[in-house]
Parts: C-alpha cells; structure tokens; sequence
C-alpha cells in the first residue's frame, strides 16, 4: 500500500500530537486556525497517512524508550501497592535543618480508585463493558432514532402511531 508523503504541517500536527495526545492543542501548536483546529485536528486524525505516522511514531518511541503495556501495567500495580500501604513510600522529612528519609506505609483510597481504573482499561473487566453496552443501548434509543428522523419521517410516524391509538 502506498502511503502519501505528509505535507510540513501535518507532520507537525503529528509530532505535537504525541506530546499530549490533544488533537485540538496539536493542532493550534502546529500552526492552524485557533477557530477550526478542533474540526483541522478531526479531519487529520480521520486520515489514514496521518493515523499511520501517529502510530509508527508511537511504535518507535516504544521502542526507544523501552515502555511498552507491560511496564504501565507493572507501573499502576506498584502504585496500588503503595495506595493499599503493602509497600511503603520514602518520603524526606526536615528535622531540625536535616534532611531525613524514611519509609512510611500509607492508604490512599484517592489513589487506589484511580489505579483500579486504570487497570480496567487495560484488561477485560466485565463492569468496563456493561458501561459500553448501556452507552450503545442509550444511542440506540427511541430518542436518538426520532432524532436522526426526517420532518416528513416523524409526521409519518405520528400519524401511524395515531392510527393505531385511534386518535
């Protein structure tokens, strides 16, 4: 498959954003409009060659820097660790104009939730995916499908709908 070579400012868009995955903030720092860089930053992120150079970009940083999944998730399980107080933190204290370290075991609940979402994103927790399937359930329902209707739809509709009720 060929690829199409990436003008200046698409390569731009792309280099900043792997900086902080923002489409938008890639896209005004890249050099397009304050006003159209939400709409710039879909379109560039919808075309193929752009979503290819994100991503070997992203590959070779891997790479590079040697995280991968593996050791994110490794990451987020010693920081739950640290969260729960099985493992125990250094923190440096000043007594008396010394500095000291010492261990401390702390629960931090604000961690441990945060931690814990994020390992679900990563695996496959049921209660992750009865999220999705009530969101794709609400995009399914008689609201959104009146509201993707025609004005000569929805007359149609209500007239059936009077019919059938007698109205």
């Amino acid at each position: 498959m060929k690829h199409m070579k990436l003008t200046a400012k698409q390569q731009m868009f792309v280099d900043e954003y792997l900086i902080d995955l923002n489409g938008t903030q890639a896209a005004i720092r890249a050099g397009y409009s304050k006003n159209t860089a939400n709409r710039i930053a879909n379109q560039n992120l919808s075309k193929l060659d752009i979503k290819n150079a994100i991503e070997e970009a992203k590959s070779k940083r891997a790479e590079r820097t040697q995280i991968d999944s593996d050791y994110v998730l490794a990451q987020i399980q010693e920081y739950l660790d640290h969260c729960f107080g099985r493992k125990p933190i250094k923190k440096i204290l000043n007594v008396d104009g010394v500095y000291q370290t010492i261990e401390v075991e702390e629960f931090n609940p604000t961690g441990i939730g945060k931690a814990l979402d994020l390992l679900g994103k990563h695996i496959d927790v049921q209660a992750f995916k009865e999220k999705k399937e009530i969101q794709a359930n609400i995009e399914n329902s008689v609201e959104s499908r009146i509201a993707n209707m025609s004005q000569e739809e929805r007359e149609a509709r209500i007239i059936e709908l009077q019919k059938k009720l007698n109205i």
